[in-house]
């Protein structure tokens, strides 16, 4: 019978509302969102994608939850840079497994209900615009 904050992602834009939490007979929940509280996301939001040169990977593991934590940021760019270390690329940071939790986590902290979109460009790719569409 409690009642908290839930967000529903979406890459529209997705929203926020306050939800009641039942206890069903097997144990599990069920959250039943409170149609009077829905909070639907501004349609003028910036799209911001933001190009990163991959840094030393412990950095990127505390950027990760930061950069999702800002509403704007839609995409994340990870390339690398003419001086950054070839083994940087190699990183477990830069794999899914990795930073989707850390993204999920950052996401909560700053009540985004958009996603965040990572490419990351192994090799030294040309940024194009055929990358950044």
């Amino acid at each position: 019978g409690d009642t908290i904050s839930v967000g529903f992602v979406d890459p529209l834009g997705g929203c926020k509302c306050k939800a009641v939490v039942l206890q069903r007979q097997n144990g599990g929940v069920r959250l039943v969102p409170k149609p009077a509280t829905i909070i639907w996301p501004q349609n003028n939001l910036p799209e911001i994608t933001l190009i990163l040169a991959v840094p030393y990977p412990a950095r990127m593991k505390y950027l990760w939850p930061v950069i999702a934590s800002f509403s704007a940021v839609t995409r994340v760019v990870i390339v690398s840079a003419q001086r950054s270390n070839p083994e940087y690329m190699r990183s477990t940071v830069l794999q899914p497994p990795v930073y989707e939790p850390l993204i999920e986590r950052g996401m909560s902290q700053g009540g985004r209900t958009r996603p965040v979109k990572v490419d990351v460009c192994m090799k030294e790719e040309v940024i194009s615009r055929n990358l950044l569409a």
